[in-house]
């Protein structure tokens, strides 16, 4: 015959119950809270539709082991606060190997914590960033990745290069926002040969094959051991 002690049972089994979810909902919103990256947004119209790349370890079944067994090794290093290794650059270094994977998902949530840190004096994760979005079909935000890689760090060429080959390649009939990169990439180099070949193709690519010449010309000025390849290209243009 049933008692009164198996309803009150089940209940006190319900309570704790609610009571268990509870503190482990609010772990995990404070596990979240304490580890939560940078709120990015994707460009207006755009979805990442599938995060899987074809990374450079996939399908080989040591170089994936390799590229895992580093991320546990890095995962560790970022709970040791002994390790003279910024978070920065370990948050970075452990989305690098799941790009290694081809695991653009993962790869995207640690640069989010990495940006979490720095989105504004330094470029690298944002480097990474637009590499990545390129890669999975979202070029308006690549392009906004990129450009706040050249932005967080004017003095390095390699991110101002990055985000105006980006952008005269995909972009190449937006002059306005074009000619402001070129524009502040002068300030931190007017004689880097990289900046000016990009702006002759671009030049090149849009009719404007006289202004083309002319950097092509003060390419050769700036470097006389390459006449013979840059002549070559002037004389390619003057042919057209």
């Amino acid at each position: 015959m049933p008692t009164e002690t198996a309803p009150m049972n089940r209940t006190h089994t319900i309570i704790i119950g609610i009571i268990v979810l509870l503190i482990i909902g609010a772990g995990a919103y404070a596990y979240m809270q304490k580890s939560g990256g940078y709120s990015y947004t994707l460009a207006q119209g755009e979805h990442i539709a599938d995060w899987h790349l074809q990374g450079a370890y996939t399908g080989n079944a040591d170089l994936e082991k390799k590229a895992n067994d580093e991320i546990t090794r890095l995962r560790g290093l970022l709970s040791n606060k002994k390790d003279a290794i910024t978070d920065y650059t370990l948050y970075i270094s452990i989305a690098n190997q799941y790009h290694l994977l081809g695991d653009g998902k993962d790869e995207y949530e640690y640069l989010m914590q990495a940006l979490a840190i720095d989105s504004t004096t330094t470029g690298l994760a944002w480097e990474n960033l637009g590499v990545l979005l390129e890669q999975t079909g979202a070029p308006k935000s690549a392009r906004d990745a990129y450009a706040h890689a050249a932005a967080a760090q004017p003095q390095i060429v390699q991110y101002q290069a990055q985000y105006l080959d980006f952008l005269t390649n995909h972009f190449k009939d937006n002059t306005a926002e074009i000619e402001a990169a070129f524009a502040n990439a002068q300030k931190t180099d007017q004689t880097d040969l990289t900046l000016l070949q990009i702006r002759a193709r671009w030049l090149e690519g849009t009719g404007r094959t006289t202004e083309a010449i002319a950097v092509w010309k003060n390419m050769r000025a700036l470097s006389p051991e390459s006449s013979a390849s840059i002549d070559a290209e002037i004389k390619r243009l003057q042919a057209l």
